[in-house]
């Protein structure tokens, strides 16, 4: 009976070695895709989806180099608002956010408050919960992060 049992073993252990390696291939073929698209100077369209490839780039980035390189919160939160704006979206809640950003509902809070107070964002109630906010760009920090985002594709 022992002898199967360490053949069920030794066939998952290699299934899972196969497993990893195929998530290697994968993510290394669509790091080459992403610079290939990228190698067009200029070309790239600066459209929501590409603006949340840079916040799933960050979570990659974690991933792969771990948590000493976690980026800053506050920017994958501007990121993921600019996003939201170009999908016509102009404000969204905190849980909303904490959700797309992966973050604690408790950071997601603290970035917010230091960048109200840094006058990046807006805070609003939403007009159909009574005791909810809304978050949105102001339109100076939607203006500058798209002409940040303009001369960064140009790199």
């Amino acid at each position: 009976m022992a002898e199967p049992k360490r053949e069920i073993g030794s066939m998952i252990e290699a299934l899972g070695g196969e497993a990893l390696r195929l998530a290697k291939g994968i993510v290394e073929l669509g790091e080459a895709e992403a610079l290939r698209r990228m190698s067009g100077r200029g070309t790239i369209e600066l459209t929501a989806r590409f603006v949340r490839g840079l916040v799933e780039a960050r979570r990659l980035r974690t991933h792969y180099l771990g948590p000493i390189l976690v980026p800053e919160p506050g920017w994958t939160l501007l990121l993921i608002l600019y996003a939201a704006r170009l999908d016509g979206l102009p404000a969204l809640s905190p849980a909303r956010l904490a959700a797309a950003s992966d973050l604690p509902y408790g950071t997601v809070n603290g970035r917010l408050d230091a960048l109200a107070a840094a006058a990046l964002i807006d805070r609003r109630k939403d007009p159909e919960r009574k005791r909810g906010l809304l978050v949105a760009l102001t339109e100076e920090t939607a203006t500058r992060m798209h002409d940040y985002l303009m001369a960064a594709r140009e790199l």
